[in-house]
């Protein structure tokens, strides 16, 4: 967290120019079956 925080600004600046370039940002998660609690959650 303390990472991201002292990062936050140039991450704000990355993204803004991203979308203002058309592009929009997925999050993609890869995984396996049985399901862990928390991805059943997570979909929901």
């Amino acid at each position: 967290m303390r990472i991201l925080q002292e990062r936050r600004d140039e991450f704000h600046d990355y993204y803004r120019k991203v979308a203002k370039a058309g592009f929009a940002t997925r999050r993609v998660r890869v995984v396996e079956e049985p399901l862990t609690p928390y991805l059943q959650w997570e979909t929901c």
